[in-house]
Order: structure tokens, then sequence, then C-alpha cells
């Protein structure tokens, strides 16, 4: 017989709350007022392994040159890859996955064995997270937008072919200045997952979709 009568109330216990709050202005939208501990597990595990890896490509990404390589192009090709399979429907999540994953070790296999490709990549990646700073920058401090999606794009794809070009002549520099852009860039996008649930990416992203 239970201990507990019938006219008690089951005792229910909720879950811990998981945010800390800290003082400041309330901004409407915004997570910057209070963490939320709250992370999936998986999701979390990825961000720390980018974390990591963002801060041996940020510091060693000229001396570890052929894994600087490999990881720039697998990172490309699986994203790329991956992207097109969540617009076509074709396959269900686990086989996008598979195939972004195999087109990215093929992509990066290239990328490590031809250094040439390698090098271009690397530049590429480099021009076009500059062009994203410099867009956000230019939507931050202006308030005109240009009145053709198609600049923004023409923007990015300029700048990223000027420096996969120049990272052909200058490779120590450019290698050593784009690992360090690339990896900055995935340590901060890493990070904003745990503070504000990857916020900052999809402001960029609203950025570049409807600038």
């Amino acid at each position: 017989m239970s201990s507990v009568g019938q006219l008690v109330p089951q005792v229910t216990r909720s879950p811990p709350n998981m945010t800390i709050k800290f003082p400041g202005p309330h901004v409407e939208g915004s997570f910057c007022t209070s963490i939320d501990y709250n992370y999936d597990p998986i999701i979390s595990v990825l961000c720390a392994m980018y974390i990591a890896f963002g801060i041996v490509y940020t510091l060693f990404g000229y001396r570890c040159f052929k894994a600087s390589m490999f990881l720039t192009g697998f990172t490309f090709g699986s994203a790329i890859v991956y992207l097109i399979c969540l617009q076509e429907y074709l396959m269900p999540p686990y086989g996008n996955v598979g195939v972004a994953l195999c087109a990215g070790l093929l992509f990066g296999l290239i990328t490590m064995l031809i250094q040439y490709v390698g090098l271009f990549m690397t530049g590429f990646h480099t021009g076009v997270l500059l062009a994203i700073a410099g867009l956000a920058i230019y939507d931050h401090f202006l308030d005109s937008r240009p009145a053709t999606y198609w600049l923004c794009v023409v923007v990015l794809l300029c700048s990223g072919i000027f420096f996969a070009v120049i990272n052909l002549y200058w490779k120590k520099v450019l290698t050593i200045f784009g690992t360090s852009v690339y990896g900055g860039a995935v340590i901060a996008t890493s990070l904003d997952y745990f503070f504000e649930r990857m916020m900052m990416l999809k402001w960029v992203s609203t950025l570049i979709l409807y600038f």
C-alpha cells in the first residue's frame, strides 16, 4: 500500500532551471541577458570538437599544412553537398549525411594531395569570410542597401576569387592569414551555440540572403 494518501497530491519534480540571467538592458529577441545550459549533447560535442579544431587551425594552420588543406576541402565539400541534398529531398537525413561525408572526404583528399587546389580553396574561404565581414559592417553603419541581390553575390565571388588567386603567389603569408581567419570564424560560430544558440550564424545568413 502506498504511503501517500489519496488526498495528498503527487509531487512532481520539474527539471532544474539551467538558465543564468545577467543584469543589464533587455533587448527584444536577444539571448545576451541570459545563458541557457540545456544544450543538445550531440551538437555540444560537435561544437566542442570544432572549437579544438579552430584553435589548432588558427595557431598551427601553416605548420600542419596537409591537415589544414584536407580539413578545408572536407568542410567545403561536405557543406555544399549537404545543402544540395537538403534542397532535393531525395534521401532521408542519414542518407544526406552519408553522401555529404563521402563527398567531403573525396574533396578533402583532392585539396590535400594537389597543393594548388588546397591553396586556392584556402584563399577562397578567406575572401568569402572577409567579404561577409565587410557586408556586415556596411549593413551596420549604412542605412542604404543595394538595389539588387546579385550585387552581394558578386562581392562574395569577386573577393573569394581575388584572395584565391593571390594566395597562389604569396603562399606562406596568406596561408597563415587565411587559416587564422578561418579558424577564428569556426571558433566564433561554435562558441555562439553555447551562448546564443547560433543567433550570430542566423543573423549572418539572413544578412546574406536578404541583403
